[in-house]
């Protein structure tokens, strides 16, 4: 009798510990969704069965103020991207296989189709990503020397019209410039919107990526203000995503992106030179709000207004005569380079430099032929 009584007892007592257990892994379970609901809540997304996102990418990214320090899980976001956006440089052509293609979440991307003009100044990189629900975009930055043409081809250039009016497609555009060698290279693909359709009418619930490093963040800019453009009811499930971009276009091209609505983040790696090009002096700036890499433990995210399309307490605090010994920075984001190649930022850089100092070097050798007489 008194046997059974202990065993009862213990018994009672095993179950009374396994019911606090279960309990303990339910609110453990319940803390981690929504602390997860809560970063999706500030991603502008919303979750799904089997550990699948859903972007609503027309919401901001984060409305709280002004800046904040990113958080791990909105740095492993972007990250993502980053990752696009390197993966963009290489030849996918024969299979889904280029080293940052085998990322985790990078792995499950389908159906990649690659477009290219002749010179192949501009390469674009579609495909589906069913575990994110979303379609993604990716181009390619400078990689030979025809694109170094592209990159200092700084001309402002009217944005196309098609239409009159304000209810015209493009009336938020009107009067807009932009970069003429970033905006004719990415025309140059004239199949590409047919393509893009094609995706969208195969995954009609995804949602639509821009992404892309350096020339290619230019070019994903431009693709996707010409894409909503033409599809403005994709613009709440829209997001680009650049990184070390340049400008690409003046106030009233960001001004009409902002109007869109959009998620526009552009990332800007420490001291990175080219994203201060072309100059603001010369009537070009960012679009979107800014993620700037401050250094290896601190990276801030940067809100941006429409009148003030870039907000000058992020990037914008270095001291300009800073940038210079810097040059590597334009091809890494958060310590991983982007792109299989380390010299395109060395291509990139000195195309800016030789784009300042052509126009003075008749007047230089001129002098200097006097002087040798």
């Amino acid at each position: 009798m008194a046997l059974r009584l202990v065993f009862q007892t213990l018994t009672h007592f095993r179950d009374i510990w396994a019911s606090l257990s279960l309990l303990l892994l339910l609110m453990r379970f319940v803390a981690g969704l929504t602390e997860g609901q809560q970063f999706l809540n500030r991603l502008g997304m919303s979750p799904v069965y089997d550990d699948i996102v859903v972007p609503k990418l027309g919401t901001a990214f984060h409305d709280v103020s002004t800046i904040h320090q990113l958080t791990p899980k909105e740095k492993n976001w972007l990250s993502i991207w980053r990752d696009y956006a390197s993966a963009a440089y290489g030849d996918v052509t024969q299979g889904w296989n280029c080293k940052a293609c085998l990322k985790p979440i990078l792995d499950t991307t389908e159906l990649p189709v690659v477009l290219k003009n002749q010179d192949n100044t501009c390469k674009i990189t579609l495909s589906i990503n069913r575990q994110l629900q979303t379609i993604v975009v990716a181009f390619q930055g400078t990689q030979n020397v025809e694109g170094l043409r592209v990159d200092v081809n700084a001309f402002r250039v009217d944005w196309p019209s098609s239409g009159s009016g304000e209810k015209a497609p493009n009336a938020h555009f009107a009067g807009a410039q932009v970069h003429s060698g970033f905006f004719h290279s990415y025309k140059s693909i004239k199949l590409f919107p047919t393509v893009l359709d094609v995706y969208l009418d195969r995954c009609s619930d995804c949602s639509l990526a821009f992404v892309g490093h350096s020339l290619g963040g230019a070019q994903a800019t431009i693709s996707m203000a010409d894409t909503l453009e033409r599809r403005p009811e994709l613009s709440p499930f829209t997001a680009l995503y650049t990184f070390n971009a340049p400008r690409v276009g003046d106030l009233k091209f960001a001004q009409a992106v902002h109007d869109l609505g959009p998620l526009v983040i552009r990332v800007v790696n420490k001291k990175d030179f080219i994203t201060t090009l072309p100059p603001k002096s010369g009537g070009f700036f960012h679009v979107g709000d800014e993620v700037w890499i401050k250094d290896d433990t601190m990276s801030l995210y940067c809100k941006t207004t429409r009148d003030e399309p870039e907000n000058p307490r992020c990037s914008l605090s270095w001291p300009r005569d800073t940038y210079l010994p810097h040059i590597r920075d334009h091809s890494i984001a958060w310590g991983e380079p982007i792109g299989e190649q380390s010299w395109m930022s060395w291509k990139v850089f000195f195309s800016y430099i030789w784009k300042q100092v052509r126009p003075v070097l008749p007047g230089a050798a001129k002098t200097m032929m006097s002087a040798s007489h």
